[in-house]
């Protein structure tokens, strides 16, 4: 079981402190904080980020495919089924990349 709902990413700037530039990233629900990002390089963190705020909607994407395909075996309605998780899929694999 995960924090159903849009998960988003969140960038949070500090005033300088000790001549360094101070920044978070969080993964948000709401007002609920999923997760803190750090480490890494901020590309890299920023990345993490933007994939770690899509995993609900890669979840859902390839759940609601395998249901599909798997429900709909052969004909139109697998054929319906492979559409939708692809309109799914590239969605959410959007979001990942921050897109």
């Amino acid at each position: 079981m995960y924090t159903k709902g849009e998960w988003k990413y969140y960038k949070k700037d500090y005033p300088e402190f000790l001549g360094h530039k101070m920044e978070s990233r969080y993964i948000v629900k709401g007002l609920t904080v999923i997760a803190e990002m750090g480490g890494g390089t901020k590309e890299e963190a920023k990345a993490n980020a933007h994939l770690i705020a899509a995993a609900p909607d890669m979840y859902e994407a390839l759940r609601s495919g395998v249901e599909g395909i798997r429900l709909n075996p052969r004909g139109k309605e697998r054929d319906l089924a492979i559409r939708a998780f692809m309109f799914l899929a590239e969605k959410a694999l959007a979001k990942a990349e921050g897109k």
